[in-house]
């Protein structure tokens, strides 16, 4: 069976190369769409024979499901630009490949994501199980534009190892995705009839530090540990403060409407 691997990237020349070089070998093509890019990300993905495409940036689940309908062959492996295959992951898929029969339609794996000079075992990180590898037309990108993922029409198996994931370079990198994952949320609330209260935000927002770092055992990762379960929550806090904020504001704007 022949294999399409498929990358969504925007300004990533940092990491698009070890990328598509973990897919060498086990992949027959390789598939990347990028938006906005300014550096040298298009060239090097050229240069290592992959296959690029410009689309304007429409959201994740967008994005990918364009990358996906480019894919010529009988499977196809979405990656991240930030992320790449294990050796035991590489060996699994193509030892999978080789099945002539398969009585599944896509198949699952571990992610575990390096972060602050350590690989993070514990916490809302980890285990980090993913659906990426799926058979051409028996899968769909669902979800919203920011929390999409693979819906499977069929029966789904899980290979040994694992993707290894680069997300966040330092602490800056961290704040600065989670300020934006925070805005996009926002965008995707439709409507204003939220009923947001302090303690709802408060209560929430400790809740997910108490799941992350004594539920889930983040506090075994050390200071990394800590350092997640503290953003997960001011991740929580800041969502529902903005989303808050904006009900506020849209309910002023109608009234001020009304007594014009």
């Amino acid at each position: 069976m022949t294999l399409s691997t498929y990358i969504i990237a925007s300004n990533e020349e940092a990491k698009i190369g070890d990328c598509i070089d973990s897919c060498l070998g086990v992949s027959d093509e390789i598939i990347v769409v990028h938006n906005d890019c300014t550096d040298r990300t298009v060239k090097i993905a050229r240069e290592k024979g992959a296959i690029c495409f410009e689309k304007k940036w429409t959201g994740y689940k967008s994005q990918k499901s364009f990358a996906l309908s480019k894919c010529s062959y009988d499977w196809t492996l979405n990656l991240d630009a930030d992320e790449i295959l294990s050796d035991q992951l590489r060996e699994s898929i193509d030892e999978f490949l080789r099945q002539p029969k398969s009585n599944c339609d896509a198949v699952s794996f571990s992610r575990q994501s390096y972060f602050l000079n350590t690989w993070i075992r514990h916490g809302d990180w980890y285990p980090d199980v993913i659906t990426r590898l799926s058979r051409k037309g028996r899968c769909e990108w669902a979800g919203s534009s920011v929390h999409e993922f693979l819906k499977v029409n069929g029966h789904t198996k899980k290979l040994n190892g694992k993707i290894y994931h680069y997300s966040y370079d330092n602490l800056n990198d961290l704040v600065l995705k989670t300020l934006k994952y925070t805005d996009l949320y926002k965008e995707l609330q439709t409507t204003n009839d939220q009923k947001i209260t302090a303690f709802t935000i408060i209560f929430r927002s400790i809740w997910r530090f108490f799941r992350c770092y004594i539920l889930k055992r983040g506090f075994l990762d050390g200071w990394p540990g800590l350092v997640i379960a503290v953003n997960s929550a001011f991740y929580v806090f800041l969502k529902y403060c903005k989303l808050r904020i904006g009900n506020r504001s849209g309910q002023m704007t109608d009234e001020n409407n009304n007594n014009n």
